[in-house]
């Protein structure tokens, strides 16, 4: 259970306890304790191995329809980058594209299956070190810093299709 979610119902399970503590009595009530197990044990459900991979590939099934776009843009911004790699008049602006499209793809939710997402994760490392050493290298005019955000920009292309084929795979 995640712990914003343990913290909440710690408050309110507290809440109602201080409500059913007071007594329209006159009289001092001797106060109880009362002993409650862990919150986080009490409200777990029990989990088996086929529940948790079916959750976890309707989930990643669910993220693929709501951001598996994000995949093929930042694969055609990476096609972009290197039909023009050697263009210093496009070059840029597909460097601008790729910083627009990695930003949106910074703004997804996380991947519920930890594959996918570990290879998301790179892939959005390398295009943003990419993007980073493209801007850096057209402004400081250092042509080799261009050329490494290019290698590292294509780096980004077998990690965004093992993402692919880790989503493909839970569906």
């Amino acid at each position: 259970m995640n712990r914003p979610l343990a913290a909440a119902t710690t408050v309110a399970l507290a809440a109602v306890l201080a409500g059913c503590a007071t007594t329209s009595s006159s009289s001092p009530q001797p106060e109880k304790t009362i002993t409650v197990g862990s919150i986080e044990s009490a409200m777990a459900l029990p989990a088996t191995p086929t529940a948790a991979a079916s959750s976890t590939a309707m989930s990643s099934t669910a993220w693929s329809k709501v951001n598996g776009d994000l995949i093929g843009t930042l694969q055609a911004d990476i096609s972009s980058v290197s039909t023009d790699q050697h263009d210093s008049s496009s070059l840029p602006t597909d460097c601008l594209a790729l910083d627009t499209d990695w930003q949106n793809a910074q703004s997804a939710p996380p991947i519920p299956n930890a594959a996918a997402q570990k290879t998301w994760s790179a892939a959005l490392a390398a295009l943003h070190t990419g993007w980073w050493n493209c801007n850096g290298g057209f402004s400081d005019n250092k042509p080799s810093e261009v050329s490494a955000a290019v290698a590292s920009i294509q780096s980004a292309a077998p990690l965004l299709a093992e993402t692919k084929r880790y989503l493909a795979a839970a569906e």
